[in-house]
């Protein structure tokens, strides 16, 4: 078995929305195996984690891959600032 990335489900990881929680995080895939559908696996992983454990929503913010996570059904919430970084706030409501 080959490790090609990571991801986590934590709380309280965006200082600008403290209101919100669980956050999927870290998210990472090995430079070499990109493109090959794993992020979308490991955000699944991470939505699968947010359901059982009984969150109702999932929240995500990111700089640059807003579009990954809206293919894996995240909706806007809100575009903000983080430590000088403009973000966006995404969310996806859970079964």
């Amino acid at each position: 078995m080959e490790l090609v990335g990571s991801v986590s489900v934590v709380f309280g990881d965006c200082p600008a929305r403290l209101d919100l929680d669980p956050w999927l995080a870290s998210l990472y895939v090995v430079p070499q195996r990109r493109g090959l559908g794993h992020g979308l696996e490991l955000v699944q992983a991470a939505i699968e984690l947010a359901a059982a454990a009984g969150a109702k929503r999932l929240h995500v913010f990111t700089e640059s891959a807003e579009k990954l996570f809206q293919r894996c059904g995240f909706e806007m919430l809100q575009r903000t600032m983080l430590q000088d970084l403009p973000i966006s706030v995404l969310f996806r409501t859970l079964p």
